[in-house]
């Protein structure tokens, strides 16, 4: 059907060694996934969601730009720490009346959930479903899953998770020989490196609201890519979006008369965040004309077979092409030599 679970979508972008991306792209990538309530994620919305962003991360003109707006804010937060300093020394003047009067006055701040918050609160819920009680404790992926991304858990709501963060952190279950994940080294390995991009100053803005639109990231045209490149061999249904499902049709009897009746599939509210993220895209050149077939869809098609197997066909044809011109160098040069010999 053209889904995939959810912890298993690393496995694709790790094996994909060509493309060299860092481990912490990959867990960015692995944020703008799209899962349903069952951990699917679709596998054609998931590859033009890499399209439009990886090449995006390895343009090395915006990773210029971002150093240098990198460095224009840290002089900008030096700044402000050194004014603050200076606010800091000046307000240690006040009276001590005004400050009974600002205390009665203000408000406790709310704390903040820090990284040994999250890792013990997560720990907490898995163990109280964990009902096994091995020496190495474990639980389907499936249950973590539900009780992470579905808030079957009021501790797990508590901690007021980004959906975007949740997804990431879920996808990087790791299933052990009988197919459970060992939740005590998948939290204390993940939530730091949730935490970590949290403080990143460039992948960190892949994931905040509307970052297609702040950051200019051009949406793929999906119709000249599946032509060229299908995702679905032919004669096979393709895949359609998370959400997109069509309501379900069952009879019911009522009277001994038979009704028809429909029922709307439930909308997914952690999918909107999403695709606000990564909607409205500006679209690329060749816009699609008025029966809807792409300009880039008339170009020529690439050759047959894909990626190595291609590199590897015409780096074999140059070899055979170089061999055969300096045989012909070669016969000419000896050719050349005889005949000054016999003059």
């Amino acid at each position: 059907t053209g889904h995939m679970k959810l912890w298993r979508i690393k496995d694709i972008l790790l094996a994909a060694d060509q493309i060299c991306l860092s481990r912490l792209q990959i867990h960015t990538l692995l944020c703008l996934t799209e899962p349903n309530t069952q951990g699917d994620v679709c596998i054609q919305d998931f590859l033009y969601i890499c399209i439009a962003i990886i090449p995006h991360m390895s343009n090395a003109s915006i990773f210029t730009e971002s150093a240098e707006r990198l460095m224009l804010d840290h002089a900008d937060a030096m700044k402000e720490r050194a004014n603050a300093e200076l606010a800091a020394l000046g307000a240690a003047k006040v009276t001590k009346q005004d400050n009974q009067d600002d205390d009665d006055g203000a408000k406790v701040p709310e704390k903040l959930v820090d990284r040994e918050i999250v890792e013990r609160t997560l720990l907490q819920s898995f163990a109280l479903i964990d009902e096994t009680r091995k020496p190495t404790p474990t639980l389907p992926p499936d249950a973590i899953f539900n009780c992470v991304f579905n808030g079957s858990d009021q501790q797990v709501q508590g901690l007021c998770l980004d959906e975007l963060e949740v997804a990431g952190l879920l996808a990087e279950m790791v299933l052990d020989a009988s197919g459970e994940v060992p939740y005590h080294d998948f939290v204390r390995r993940w939530v730091p490196m949730m935490f970590e991009l949290r403080q990143h100053p460039l992948l960190s803005r892949y994931l905040q609201p509307a970052a297609a639109e702040q950051m200019g990231i051009p949406e793929p045209d999906r119709e000249s890519i599946e032509m060229m490149v299908p995702l679905m061999p032919e004669g096979m249904k393709r895949p359609t979006s998370v959400g997109d499902e069509k309501p379900e049709v069952k009879p019911e009897r009522s009277d001994s008369k038979t009704a028809e009746v429909r029922r709307p599939s439930k909308g997914n509210t952690r999918t909107e965040r999403r695709r606000n993220t990564l909607s409205r895209l500006p679209t690329m050149e060749g816009e699609p004309d008025e029966r809807g077939a792409s300009k880039l869809a008339s170009e020529k098609l690439p050759p047959p077979g894909r990626g190595f197997l291609r590199r590897k066909t015409r780096m074999e044809d140059q070899s055979l092409a170089a061999k055969e011109k300096t045989a012909r160098d070669a016969a000419e040069s000896f050719a050349v030599s005889v005949a000054r010999a016999a003059q």
